[in-house]
């Protein structure tokens, strides 16, 4: 669990001084360009009421609980004779992919490219899919996958950021204390849904006992599974690739390969329809091996020239999917 954004009904407008109180619990920030006459905006946060700052990721209803608990207190410590409703308005639910030791956040744009076509194929072209690149480094830092062409009007959105990265920035005078809590915090993958939500008001009480990863983490887990990891599209995907290369692997000769393949490969390509391919050829085992070994070279030198992924890239795909599969299933 990440963030909650929650609208407040008062019975009247909150001074200053009010909201200088209620943000002096760091988990807590309050909207200061949407306010209205008895209505103001929250931003809870779920890791910075257990700990400070978003490194640690909540993976219990517990926590959850105590934070709305205590977030409820107060605002009848504030307003203690107010009669207060409760809109939720957004919902952010995190899973954390840990990369390989030998993989780097910018090395999964192939990936990401890939996830684009699914998303627009299972979502629809009034998608918006943008990435934030660091121009020095000429690397991705965060992917964003929108159910909206502005992404800010998304009703559904994940994002997929390098966290290390963000962190770096955001906590540049703490970072190096953060890695030494965190000794994965530079293999972190974190993947991000965000929901906005529709549900009748609520009075306070019910928001205290209200299990937020119980109602939506399934749903929201599932947003992800069936729109960007979808495996019927993934296989889709694998057949449509190996039909590409079922007319481009039509010599046998095998250094063909390093001539021509800088040409026609793109960003979401996989090895395996390649490697399928060649094996359709049914060519005579020494030039089965060199065909492959001659493939694997120029995808190396791609792989090093570009910083990007190919030849592991169905295989961490399948393994981030597993990994919100795990996510799934973890609060049942």
């Amino acid at each position: 669990m990440d963030t909650v954004s929650v609208t407040v009904k008062f019975d009247k407008m909150l001074e200053l001084n009010e909201i200088e109180k209620i943000e002096s619990f760091r988990f807590i920030k309050v909207s200061r360009g949407k306010r209205e006459i008895d209505k103001s905006i929250f931003k809870i946060s779920y890791p910075k009421f257990i700990g400070e700052n978003n490194a640690t990721l909540i993976t219990n209803k517990e926590d959850v609980l105590r934070c709305n608990k205590r977030f409820v207190e107060i605002l009848k410590e504030i307003r203690p004779n107010d009669v207060m409703t409760l809109n939720i308005n957004r919902i952010d639910i995190p899973v954390t992919y840990i990369m390989p030791e030998d993989k780097s956040f910018a090395q999964y744009k192939s990936i990401f490219y890939l996830l684009a076509k699914i998303y627009e194929k299972r979502v629809g072209k009034v998608c918006g899919t943008k990435g934030i690149i660091d121009l020095k480094e000429n690397s991705f830092q965060t992917v964003v996958y929108a159910d909206a062409k502005n992404i800010n009007d998304y009703n559904s959105k994940v994002v997929f950021y390098d966290q290390y990265a963000r962190y770096k920035d955001t906590y540049a005078g703490e970072i190096e204390e953060l890695v030494k809590k965190h000794p994965d915090l530079n293999r972190r993958m974190r993947i991000e849904v965000s929901k906005k939500i529709n549900r009748k008001p609520m009075e306070l009480e019910r928001f205290s006992n209200f299990d937020l990863l119980g109602e939506y983490n399934e749903e929201f887990m599932r947003y992800i599974l069936d729109n960007l990891f979808d495996l019927s599209a993934i296989w889709n995907e694998l057949e449509e690739q190996k039909d590409k290369w079922r007319v481009w692997f039509n010599t046998k000769v095998p250094n063909f390969i390093g001539k021509m393949l800088w040409e026609v490969i793109k960003e979401e390509d996989m090895y395996e329809p390649m490697r399928s391919v060649i094996t359709e050829l049914k060519l005579e085992k020494k030039n089965f091996e060199a065909r492959i070994t001659s493939l694997r070279k120029e995808l190396n030198r791609i792989e090093t020239k570009d910083n990007r992924m190919v030849i592991d890239l169905y295989d961490e795909l399948l393994k981030i999917r597993a990994n919100v599969t795990l996510m799934l299933k973890y609060y049942k």
